[in-house]
């Protein structure tokens, strides 16, 4: 095989869903605070409209076992952006799209991929190291191990249904003949 992909575990989904909660909270106290501020109708349509969303965003998620961080929730914050803008707040809407835009890059799948090119390592900005650049890579005992030349290293404990679907040995033999050629 000429390519392996092993998905990390995630390990701050928590830590996302309740951060997305707390900005749904957060814009929805903010844009019923807009309701009852004097102002022009196109606020109010907007911060009713936006009330609208985000209450069905999170009353659709409220006592189910479905994780918050979702692609519904990253199009709200979305739409909670050009709410800002109409609403005249541009500050809060650049804030609210990088929001957005943070909030689908933390969505995304952490995959490794390994490769006769090298390893291309799932951060942001993506990362690739090429195999002069990688002492060693190899799974033992369910636990992925990265040692590059950098003095870095990357250790991921992989879960056992990962495990179970690879070959473990023939992965290690592709790392260690990479890593002899180069």
């Amino acid at each position: 095989m000429s390519e392996y992909r092993i998905t990390l575990p995630g390990t701050k989904a928590k830590a996302y869903n309740r951060i997305s909660l707390i900005i749904l909270v957060v814009n929805m106290l903010a844009f019923g605070l807009v309701f009852f501020k004097p102002g022009i109708l196109a606020g109010y349509i907007a911060a009713v409209v936006m009330m609208f969303i985000l209450s069905l965003t999170l009353f659709s998620y409220i006592g189910k076992n479905i994780k918050l961080q979702n692609k519904f929730t990253i199009v709200s914050i979305g739409l909670s952006a050009i709410a800002w803008i109409i609403l005249g707040d541009y500050l809060l809407a650049v804030l609210m799209a990088a929001m957005a835009v943070v909030s689908y890059y933390t969505l995304q799948d952490p995959i490794l991929i390994f490769s006769d090119d090298g390893i291309a390592y799932p951060s942001f900005p993506k990362r690739f190291y090429t195999w002069p650049q990688v002492k060693a890579a190899m799974i033992k005992e369910d636990v992925l191990t990265l040692d590059l030349q950098s003095n870095q290293l990357l250790q991921f404990t992989l879960p056992a249904e990962t495990i179970a679907a690879m070959n473990v040995h023939e992965f290690n033999s592709f790392c260690r003949n990479k890593q002899q050629k180069s």
